[in-house]
């Protein structure tokens, strides 16, 4: 066969090529190859006609043969490129892009796919530079704008998201993606009216897209619309039944209804789809501590280690991690904070049993509790979190420390945090407050860190807070440290509290102000594990789903003997509460009074 024919059936294959007819395409191709085995551009064009078929082996072998060939043609490299991003060789596509591009400055895929495979290196500065100059070849593209929405989103740059979002669907009227991250961008930003609005366009335009029941139920979820959250994962389900995020998230939707057993099942249906789903152990092992299963729970727990949360907080240690499974006689071993400061307080009463089997413990903690908190032992040294200190063996997180000592429920009442009571600050508090002006002395916070994922289901609004608050003969005196906005307007009007935040510095002050005090109430916040770790009487006002450290049921609790729960009977009912701290407390003042 002469050049010619040749030529001829290769325009043949590419015809059939650009038409979809793969199969017929890669035959004509392979016969050229056949009769002459260098010809680049079969080699080439068969090798797409496999990435297309994702016969990935193939594909590399006729790509880098026609590479070999001609090492300069940068849409060889393109396709090439595209088959090492196949494959997860990202940083190998990278090159190839990059070098593609070098050949040909305005290579406009070129640049588009090395903004994406950036993407996939999390280097989201580079990618977004990438499609940049996209914008400049061609700016009439959608698909540019919700890549740079995608890049901005990952920054957490929500804003900058939502307007390459935008921009992408009025560009293409119909890009149900990038309604659905809009929503989730809205979402981050608490502006869940746009987020609802946004995943129900992409629903409208596609009624079988799975992700937008999911995220449309993850955002009911938040404002606990269930039977809503249920209906909307269940469409997901229907749509998609391997959806593991999706099993996932109806399991946390059960766990809000407090119907564990179920949520369970839901975690491990998403773990049979996705092995190493990190979310659904956690949320797993969230659930049975919640009904006191500490072995398999405490084990499951450990996977949040591997969330995105922890990983972008926790400090970098180059030390191996600990979790009991080596002797620690003769070492030393740090310990970290990785949550809030009512967990650090709470959690800190590990350190005992952990000094006993260690030569020496390093305990980090972030500024505002080292005054607070005291070395149970000369074995124990308490740093600043901001010194982290280098000559340790090992480490190990604060809150593994009940797996890697292997505690059981019935231990936890046995062992107590360490605290340092400043006694010259207590003269001053009882100074300060002067006599007391009722039958009792009560302390009250009413809202925690607002950073807090699911703070809107624990934090109240003060004017909802004093419903639960008798007036008569009774002295009210707030232990927070922070007033929001919301309620800085209200506490002029309240005179019966008296709002000290000014004079608190750090968790040092409100300990021996909570001396000086015969009860405090509050919500789920660090205040809670202050005044019950020392002892204080202290009520304690719960969500219908409370955080796993207060467990299911009960009104007490075996973290400390001193704090009563108060419980919602049913989600979101708050009143309820109220009316029995209300009664409760002045039953409380009126006996007091008569003794």
């Amino acid at each position: 066969m002469n050049p010619a024919q040749i030529q001829s059936l290769f325009q043949q294959a590419v015809q059939l090529h650009q038409q979809g007819q793969l199969d017929s395409a890669e035959k004509i191709y392979e016969q050229i190859l056949a009769l002459a085995p260098n010809q680049f551009d079969a080699l080439h064009l068969s090798g797409v006609v496999a990435l297309q078929k994702k016969q990935f082996d193939k594909a590399e072998h006729l790509l880098e043969s026609a590479l070999r060939i001609n090492p300069n043609h940068f849409h060889a490299l393109n396709n090439y490129g595209n088959l090492l991003l196949e494959s997860g060789k990202n940083q190998e596509a990278l090159n190839a892009f990059s070098k593609a591009i070098a050949l040909n400055p305005s290579f406009f895929q070129a640049h588009f796919n090395r903004g994406n495979t950036l993407l996939e290196l999390e280097d989201y500065r580079a990618a977004i530079e990438s499609f940049q100059q996209c914008l400049k070849l061609d700016p009439g593209q959608a698909e540019i704008y919700y890549s740079l929405g995608n890049a901005h989103k990952q920054l957490q740059e929500f804003d900058q998201a939502i307007q390459y979002y935008e921009q992408a669907t009025q560009l293409q009227p119909a890009y149900v993606e990038a309604f659905n991250n809009c929503g989730l961008a809205h979402k981050e930003l608490k502006q869940f009216t746009q987020a609802a609005e946004c995943y129900s366009k992409a629903l409208a335009l596609n009624p079988q897209y799975a992700a937008a029941y999911c995220n449309q139920g993850v955002l009911q979820t938040y404002h606990t619309q269930i039977p809503e959250a249920l209906a909307s994962f269940d469409q997901a389900i229907a749509i998609q039944p391997n959806y593991a995020e999706a099993w996932n998230n109806k399991g946390v939707a059960l766990n809000e209804l407090m119907q564990l057993d179920q949520a369970i099942a839901h975690y491990q249906k998403a773990i049979d789809i996705e092995a190493q789903y990190a979310d659904a152990h956690y949320n797993k092992g969230y659930a049975l501590l919640l009904q006191q299963h500490f072995q398999e729970g405490l084990k499951e727990h450990e996977w949040r280690r591997q969330l995105p949360s922890y990983l972008h907080s926790a400090p970098t240690i180059s030390k191996p991690l600990w979790l009991g499974d080596s002797p620690l006689e003769g070492k030393r071993i740090l310990v970290f904070c990785e949550q809030g400061l009512g967990d650090t307080i709470q959690f800190s009463r590990f350190i005992t049993p952990l000094s006993d089997l260690a030569a020496h413990v390093v305990f980090v903690v972030p500024g505002a509790l080292l005054a607070l908190l005291q070395a149970p032992n000369e074995r124990v040294t308490l740093v600043d979190e901001k010194h982290l200190p280098s000559d340790v063996d090992c480490y190990c997180p604060l809150l593994s420390l009940p797996y890697s000592l292997n505690i059981r429920t019935v231990d936890i009442a046995r062992i107590h945090p360490s605290l340092l009571i400043d006694q010259a600050k207590v003269a001053q508090w009882n100074s300060r407050l002067g006599r007391k002006k009722g039958a009792l002395r009560v302390g009250i916070t009413w809202s925690g860190n607002p950073t807090f994922k699911k703070d809107h289901l624990r934090s109240l609004a003060l004017a909802d807070f004093v419903k639960c608050l008798p007036e008569q003969n009774i002295e009210y005196i707030s232990l927070q440290q922070v007033i929001r906005p919301r309620d800085q307007e209200l506490v002029s009007q309240l005179s019966h509290i008296q709002f000290v935040e000014k004079e608190i510095v750090d968790f040092s002050d409100t300990a021996a102000l909570i001396e000086c005090l015969d009860l405090v109430v509050t919500t789920c916040t660090s205040i809670a594990h202050l005044a019950g770790s020392l002892g204080k009487p202290c009520w304690v006002l719960l969500p219908f789903a409370p955080d796993w450290k207060w467990f299911a049921s009960s009104t007490s609790s075996p973290w400390y003997p001193s704090v009563k729960l108060f419980r919602q009977p049913e989600l979101r009912n708050w009143d309820a509460v109220f009316a029995n701290v209300k009664s409760e407390l002045s039953a409380l003042a009126i006996a007091q009074s008569r003794s």
